[in-house]
């Protein structure tokens, strides 16, 4: 889908970085909006459960958009969907979300850290019996770090030497 030559590289970064951005971080978002839903998370239909999750991801991780633009976009997104009988409710939960702001647990125990750091239960328990509170913490902050960006050279097209050279013609150190 993303491979159409209409969508723009830029179009392209930010739907992966919010397709990936939500998965990484699920299990916050949702601990987050079940704090501000009367109905289950699990409950709730599909497309709006989705739109309340890529607006809380935006509103919590990403700063180059709005939240009310965040806002807006998931709303409208619920408005044309089938599920339009639930914009106002998308609407609701996102604008107390930002009035009230967010407000993760005190890590102090396996499940506080499972919210905090968006990662099951049983394996941040598993940290903890293997390797102890502080090395499991560092473990789990590490996981939400950024990677490293790495360049392979494909050697059936070029060699290390022409890449290099490739690249700092292109500015890239």
């Amino acid at each position: 889908m993303l491979n159409t030559e209409h969508i723009l590289p830029q179009d392209k970064a930010l739907a992966t970085a919010l397709f990936y951005g939500v998965l990484d971080r699920k299990i916050t978002i949702d601990y987050v909006l079940s704090n501000f839903m009367i109905r289950s998370v699990s409950k709730t239909d599909p497309i709006t459960i989705t739109a309340l999750r890529l607006a809380v991801y935006q509103i919590m991780y990403m700063d180059r958009i709005p939240p009310s633009a965040a806002v807006n976009e998931s709303v409208e997104l619920v408005k044309k969907s089938p599920e339009r009988y639930n914009a106002a409710f998308t609407n609701g939960v996102l604008r107390n979300i930002l009035r009230q702001g967010v407000e993760l647990p005190e890590i102090s125990t396996p499940k506080t850290i499972s919210i905090v750091f968006s990662c099951p239960l049983p394996i941040v328990e598993g940290f903890i019996t293997d390797y102890g509170m502080q090395n499991a913490l560092a473990i789990l902050e590490s996981s939400l770090e950024a990677p490293p960006v790495t360049v392979r050279v494909n050697t059936l097209k070029t060699n290390a030497n022409e890449l290099r050279e490739i690249l700092s013609k292109e500015n890239v150190a």
